[in-house]
């Protein structure tokens, strides 16, 4: 997923993230890594490398180019493992409680049924993994970029939530 190789980059290049909160780069060779309790959901998606989860839940694996979501308020422990070649890279994306209600509000009655339902096959969710990177490297350009807008941020991290939700 070539994508997946550009995210850091611009993650990288954009001093501000790190203070604004809109998007945090994870990253670092085998170890652990420590993210804190999040006041809000939040969408962790591996850009290079793997990572073992470890909280309430249990231990889940995600490697590169997969994400998963995590609970508010539930501090995490994550074992990396880097690739051969490149350090291990996440992006970690606060998503607001109250903007995931309001896009859930928002869906259309027949997708929810179809979600519900389980009659969305495989290329769907395929589909909807691809848009989740696609949206990552688009809101990491935006945040980067001097003429970042609120309104743009808000609007590009509603479109993330609308793909994870109707994804898997």
């Amino acid at each position: 997923m070539p994508i997946l190789h550009d995210i850091p980059e611009v993650l990288q290049s954009a001093e501000a993230l790190r203070t604004d909160g809109i998007l945090r780069l994870l990253t670092g060779k085998n170890g652990r890594l420590e993210i804190p309790n999040a006041a809000s959901p939040c969408l962790i998606a591996v850009l290079c490398g793997q990572m073992r989860l470890r909280g309430p839940f249990g231990v889940v694996s995600v490697k590169s180019g997969q994400y998963m979501t995590t609970d508010f308020d539930t501090p995490l422990v994550i074992d990396v493992e880097a690739d051969k070649d490149r350090a291990f890279a996440a992006a970690l994306v606060p998503l607001p409680t109250s903007e995931i209600v309001e896009i859930v509000i928002a869906l259309e009655q027949s997708l929810i049924e179809d979600i519900l339902a389980q009659r969305l096959g495989e290329s769907h969710f395929r589909d909807e993994d691809l848009a989740v990177f696609d949206v990552l490297l688009r809101l990491a350009r935006s945040a980067a970029s001097e003429r970042s807008s609120a309104f743009l941020v808000k609007t590009l991290r509603a479109e993330l939530i609308f793909h994870v939700l109707v994804g898997r």
